[in-house]
């Protein structure tokens, strides 16, 4: 292999750092597992790839075999080691599943042989069960307000978004996707009122609440965006360069034809909820549409409606759900709305923003106003321990905004200065 040629994932993985001569030497069939393997993540978003590797570095190094020589036993010996690492039943099921899956993929593309052809290991050995909502959790309604003041606290224009982004997750019951790809030409204003219509009208009409309405004007307008949106753009869309600093509200600035992710919001949810000071357990999207659900029951809404709010096709399913939720913590008590909306007493409308000449929620600031930095060098911050906390802290922030970076060099650039940060923290407590 020629000096820069690319080493295959799957290598890396059975390899480590001798993956470079172990890729010179690599068998032909090596190969095709190889193009296989990445093939198959292909298929996958960009943002789950990664968790697809994880399952295979830990079998690959478990068994210390080739893929194609991993026996039942070997999967059975893994997924007990995963249980005994007390990880739970949910992510064992899906490291089970994300193997059995590259396994099939691979009989069906004929890696090994004729199409429909080779062996899955994974096939004979018992998919590990799963409770359904096991883990599930709620907020309550004092926390549901702690959350929104403390995004209310971001007057940045990605405050604006997060805020709306938020909001719509505790009042609408639509599923997570939908929300997140919500375009532009799927509201429909009709007397006054916005309506969300499912794509390609499979999903019945659902009324969008005032509030939620208020709060994506105010962001898109903030933005720059409103006046020229264009049906097919995304309403929570990133910016065009996530480690530019905001500067004038421009339309250029913003990724209109892009939506934003998972894991980018999910990354906002912690930081929000954190300083509003909810349990870390609580910090997960899938909990805010069960508040949602909880919350309509507060207001007094029947299972039937339950059942609509949430789209759900069965009404068994839908009382397995409520069965479920009733057996949650009850939340804390709150004034019903008179129209049944999701949020009692919470503020209808979002305050006014003060213009802002700094990047507040943004990945950096270019400069900090010189107040703010005399008072910073005023502490006269001195001695390791408290320059080892700042590296930490330092590292924590870059790794929780490197999903946020959209380009290779972005990414190179971030992990350039976290290496710089973690050998210095590294240094300092060598010296201690």
């Amino acid at each position: 292999m020629e000096e820069g040629e690319h080493i295959p994932i799957l290598i890396k993985l059975m390899y480590g750092e001798q993956a470079g001569l172990a890729a010179q030497g690599a068998s032909e069939r090596l190969r095709r597992w190889c193009v296989a393997f990445e093939s198959w993540r292909g298929t996958f978003p960009e943002y789950r790839r990664r968790l697809l590797i994880y399952p295979w570095r830990e079998l690959l190094s478990s068994s210390q075999k080739m893929p194609w020589k991993i026996t039942p036993e070997d999967v059975r010996g893994y997924l007990a080691g995963l249980e005994q690492r007390g990880l739970t039943a949910n992510t064992i099921h899906n490291r089970w599943n994300h193997l059995w899956r590259f396994y099939d993929w691979c009989q069906q593309h004929g890696v090994d042989g004729k199409k429909g052809q080779g062996f899955n290991p994974v096939k004979n050995v018992p998919r590990p069960k799963i409770t359904k909502y096991k883990q599930a959790q709620t907020l309550s309604v004092a926390e549901a307000r702690q959350l929104l003041a403390a995004i209310r606290m971001d007057e940045s224009i990605l405050g604006k978004r997060d805020y709306a982004f938020f909001l719509a997750r505790l009042m609408l019951g639509v599923r997570l996707k939908s929300l997140l790809e919500l375009s532009w030409g799927q509201i429909r204003g009709e007397e006054g009122q916005a309506r969300v219509l499912g794509r390609h009208r499979k999903v019945k009409r659902e009324q969008l609440p005032q509030e939620v309405w208020q709060a994506i004007q105010v962001y898109l307008q903030a933005s720059g965006r409103l006046e020229g949106i264009q049906p097919g753009d995304f309403i929570f869309a990133p910016l065009a360069d996530p480690l530019s600093r905001e500067g004038r509200a421009t339309a250029e600035k913003w990724n209109a034809g892009v939506a934003i992710n998972y894991m980018t919001m999910s990354g906002h949810l912690k930081k929000f909820g954190r300083l509003a000071g909810i349990p870390e357990e609580k910090l997960k999207l899938p909990v805010l549409r069960h508040t949602a659900t909880l919350l309509r029951l507060e207001a007094g809404d029947d299972p039937a409606q339950i059942q609509e709010f949430r789209g759900s096709p069965s009404r068994y399913a839908t009382g397995r759900y409520l069965k479920m939720l009733a057996q949650l913590p009850t939340s804390a008590p709150g004034k019903a709305r008179a129209d049944g909306g999701a949020l009692p007493a919470i503020q209808p409308e979002p305050p006014h923003r003060k213009p802002h000449t700094k990047i507040k929620h943004g990945l950096y600031a270019r400069h900090q106003p010189a107040n703010e930095m005399a008072a910073i060098l005023a502490e006269n911050v001195q001695g390791l321990e408290q320059e080892i906390a700042g590296l930490r802290l330092l590292n924590q922030g870059l790794f929780d905004i490197f999903d946020l970076a959209q380009t290779n060099q972005q990414r190179a650039h971030l992990a350039e200065v976290s290496g710089r940060s973690e050998a210095r923290r590294a240094e300092m407590v060598r010296s201690k």
